[in-house]
């Protein structure tokens, strides 16, 4: 729906460009509802854009804002059409704020929607506001050059800017920072490649707007190929997750063997794998099913590089089933509210995915007569696999228990039959028990170690459980998650923000919730220099020493928690600090194929570590531990071969000093997922 409107709007624009409709008659041949100021107007949002009329009685900034349980979306136009903010979220929650300049006696219009297009109610107001007068550029991007076709070339990097506020108050803001000058949203808005040869980014903030222009420079790159012996190959609606009522998100992942050649304008090219960082740029691939969705036949996914493509063709092959017939369906029933198997959306409706199959059995008739049955054996639940296949069980939304149906996506095949969503056990669940979270940095998230939880269930007995490395697992995405085992059940801790810009954390298992509050941001002090000892690829072990503009100092010891693989290139992961947990990722730097650095981010900083360095484990270097490390360990000890001084360091994952069988057994214990880490 946002996509057809954003084309709707474009066409409006050019019809007006051309003169086909006035540009003054915009907004003018309908009657939109009026905002008055300091005043809320209640919106009813069914699905179409929502238009507001307001005119200003005095020249100054105006803000307008939502409230409500609602993620609300604005955006403010003159009387000509044109663009003077958009907003989909403030800083504190999903309502949209936006701040302009405005003229008295001027008409503007505010169109407000529901982000994801659901009916919604919600208030709308607009108030006279302290604005920003000016914006004055006090050091510009370290590279104002902007490769031509890649726009994302254009770096803001190195950007610092001082805002002057109308009652004079002076906000100096560096890019890489918190996207915010004070209380004033910073947005990046009407980036365009212009015929004067530049590229040009508008950043506005509080109303006011500067303009950076980035020289356009030849792209370097001539084309990229891809080479692989084996095609993707996929099934319908299996493996992965519908993202609209007719419409399939698939996973994918390139053939092991796949690689790209990058070929330059000077004649020279590169072999390189998906994620390699070459001079300072990564290749990756991408596809946008959210826009165009994938159907029965050729898709493609992109590798792009510096802003060149190549097609990758994914086969979507349709269901080779002639007849299914089910024997005995799945024995589990879920409870309300279980994180072990979903999460509690937005109006508390509890979302869940019934991937638990066992016990499910059914048959399936091939089109040349041929049946075959599929039962436990053939399950593997954990990687949700059937006979080494993905499949794929739709989410289902509850508020209540009740029997479902759910469906089962395998082969292209839609398999449904009904499951019981049973009511929480639990009468009570309380917090008894919590360390004293208080004054962390907003580079940090909190240490939850130690806290007691008391569930008292429905049938009169108690459980007591403490939150732990050994019972607790942590996110690897874009926010912290500690998913703590109670028997068979999950508590889940959410992270989210209030409006005096502290951490609330709340706690919820099996339909109920506990709210947790006291964990607050000290944004006084900013880091100056950070240097590292003892870098690793996977951050264990590894020691920062921060400096902060105040003077002060930190020493911390990083022990990681959690660290997901990226691609055998990097890792991304938590690690435990003496101030709490942080989010990391380290990323090979490669250049003509070989690993000559890395790029460690961590703190909010980007540190650039040269040279080659040891991966327990990984004794070849290629960011894969593999049988072939444990023979290099194995020819070692018997002296065939010497290992580098990087190689040893690797080979030694007891760091005795001493390279042993015991390595190797280790290496090989750690192959087989007996042992998670060295």
């Amino acid at each position: 729906m946002k996509k057809l409107k954003k084309i709707l709007a474009v066409i409006l624009v050019m019809a007006m460009m051309f003169g086909a409709i006035p540009m003054t008659s915009a907004f003018a041949e309908e009657v939109y509802d009026v905002l008055t100021l300091d005043t809320y107007k209640t919106v009813s949002y069914k699905g179409e854009d929502v238009t507001l009329s307001f005119i200003p009685e005095n020249d100054g900034f105006y803000k307008f804002v939502s409230t409500g349980s609602y993620d609300t979306v604005a955006t403010l136009y003159d009387s000509e059409y044109n663009e003077l903010g958009y907003n989909d979220e403030s800083k504190n929650s999903s309502n949209f704020e936006i701040i302009s300049k405005l003229s008295a006696g001027e008409v503007y219009y505010l169109c407000v929607s529901e982000y994801f297009g659901d009916t919604a109610s919600f208030k709308v107001k607009v108030t006279e506001t302290v604005g920003v007068e000016s914006a004055t550029i006090t050091k510009y991007p370290d590279n104002m050059t902007c490769v031509e076709g890649y726009e994302d070339s254009a770096s803001l990097k190195g950007l610092e800017i001082l805002f002057v506020t109308t009652d004079g108050e002076e906000i100096s803001w560096a890019y890489g920072t918190y996207p915010f000058a004070g209380d004033f949203q910073i947005t990046y808005n009407d980036s365009y490649a212009g015929d004067d040869g530049y590229y040009h980014v508008s950043i506005q903030c509080g109303g006011s707007t500067t303009e950076l222009k980035f020289e356009i420079v030849e792209n370097p790159v001539e084309s990229i190929e891809y080479k692989s012996k084996h095609d993707i190959v996929l099934y319908e609606k299996t493996g992965g997750f519908t993202i609209f009522e007719d419409s399939f998100y698939y996973y994918y992942s390139l053939p092991g063997d796949a690689v790209f050649v990058i070929n330059f304008k000077d004649g020279t090219s590169i072999e390189c794998e998906e994620g390699d960082e070459i001079n300072g740029e990564m290749v990756y691939t991408h596809a946008n099913q959210y826009d165009e969705p994938w159907g029965v036949g050729t898709n493609y996914i992109y590798a792009s590089y510096f802003g060149v493509q190549v097609a990758i063709p994914v086969y979507v092959e349709s269901c080779p089933f002639k007849s299914i017939t089910i024997n005995s369906i799945p024995s589990r029933e879920y409870i309300v509210g279980d994180y072990k198997y979903g999460y509690i959306g937005e109006r508390n409706r509890y979302f869940f995915e019934p991937y638990d199959i066992t016990d499910l059995s059914f048959t399936v008739e091939y089109e040349d007569g041929k049946k075959e049955v599929f039962s436990n054996v053939d399950f593997d639940i954990e990687n949700q696999t059937i006979a080494g296949l993905p499949y794929t069980v739709d989410e289902i939304w509850v508020v209540a228990p009740k029997t479902v149906q759910a469906t089962l996506h395998f082969m292209g095949a839609e398999i449904r039959y009904n499951v019981n969503v049973v009511e929480s056990p639990l009468e009570n669940f309380e917090m008894t028990w919590f360390p004293n979270c208080t004054d962390y940095e907003d580079r940090y998230s909190p240490v939850f170690d130690g806290a007691e939880f008391t569930l008292t269930f429905k049938d009169g007995t108690q459980e007591t459980v403490v939150l732990s490395d050994e019972n607790t697992s942590y996110g690897t995405g874009d926010w912290l998650q500690y998913k703590v085992a109670v028997g068979d059940y999950t508590i889940q801790i959410l992270e989210g923000w209030n409006e005096y810009d502290e951490i609330i954390y709340g706690f919820c298992c099996l339909d109920k919730f506990v709210d947790y509050e006291g964990v607050w941001f000290d944004k006084s002090r900013e880091i100056d220099n950070v240097e590292v000892e003892n870098f690793s690829m996977t951050a264990d072990g590894m020691i920062l020493h921060v400096d902060y503009t105040d003077g002060t100092k930190d020493t911390l010891n990083l022990n990681t928690v959690s660290c997901m693989e990226n691609g055998k290139k990097g890792y991304i992961g938590y690690a435990k600090t003496e101030n709490g947990i942080t989010e990391f990722s380290v990323i090979k730097i490669i250049e003509n194929g070989e690993v000559v650095g890395y790029s460690l981010n961590i703190l909010d900083e980007e540190i650039i570590i040269n040279g080659q360095c040891a991966t327990l484990g990984d004794v070849d270097g290629n960011g894969d531990i593999s049988i072939m490390d444990v023979t290099l360990v194995q020819q070692h000890i018997a002296q065939e071969i010497t290992l580098s001084d990087v190689a040893l360091e690797s080979a030694d994952t007891d760091k005795n000093f001493s390279i042993t069988v015991m390595d190797a057994t280790r290496i090989q214990l750690y192959i087989a997922k007996a042992i998670d880490k060295f």
